[in-house]
């Protein structure tokens, strides 16, 4: 499972409106004042890593694994 990484852009975008809707004290906190800010996509981006899955790999490691 995961968010296919054609859609990593997509996944991002919407985590930091979700981020600047509900969380403005946070992205304050951190000097973040835009949804654009390249510090938030790298932020939203470390902790999106462990759920994106490369449709071309993830099939081998799913064999592997069994």
């Amino acid at each position: 499972g995961g968010i296919p990484i054609a859609m990593k852009s997509e996944a991002i975008r919407i985590a930091a409106g979700y981020a600047a809707q509900k969380l403005p004290g946070a992205l304050k906190h951190f000097g973040i004042t835009d949804q654009g800010d390249h510090r938030l996509a790298e932020m939203i981006e470390a902790r999106l890593v462990d759920w994106l899955a490369d449709p071309e790999r993830e099939p081998l490691e799913a064999v592997k694994e069994a």
